[in-house]
């Protein structure tokens, strides 16, 4: 036979189970919705100047420049896409990037496309990759070096 004292000490068990059961389907709940807001910010590109070049910026340090735009809720595609690779040449010859004025390393902006294994000229990057992207200016060293490499 239950005393009154056992039944109280049974309901503020139950009370007890129940408010940490609550608490911790609360927490699931709102890390569900950050996470969940996280990849709708990533899918957004309203900030991307469609007219222009991008650079994106890799988890890995790859910078590439290109045309931004989302493929899906995971992938966006980079068009146009081109990369840099330090070099020790002559700054004046079209495609070559000064880095430093105090330096004599150069960086020659290629276009992907031309590496053993036969790229075509896109690339679908995983979003969950991506550290940023920025918009470039059209008189930007790397614009204008692309411009000239077009030509």
């Amino acid at each position: 036979m239950e005393t009154q004292q056992t039944k109280k000490r049974s309901s503020r068990f139950m009370a007890i189970i129940f408010s940490l059961v609550f608490a911790g389907l609360l927490l699931v709940g709102i890390a569900e919705l950050l996470m969940w807001n996280n990849a709708v910010d990533k899918t957004n590109l309203t900030d991307v100047d469609k007219s222009g070049y991008q650079a994106v910026f890799l988890n890995n340090g790859q910078v590439y420049f290109g045309k931004l735009q989302s493929a899906s809720s995971e992938y966006l595609k980079l068009s146009d896409v081109w990369y840099l690779r330090a070099s020790e040449t002559d700054s004046s010859s079209s495609g070559k990037i000064q880095q430093s004025s105090s330096d004599s390393a150069n960086a020659t902006i290629i276009k992907l496309g031309d590496e053993i294994h036969g790229p075509k000229d896109a690339m679908l990057i995983s979003k969950n990759q991506v550290l940023f992207y920025e918009n470039l200016k059209d008189d930007g060293k790397v614009v204008k070096a692309i411009k000239e490499n077009t030509k």
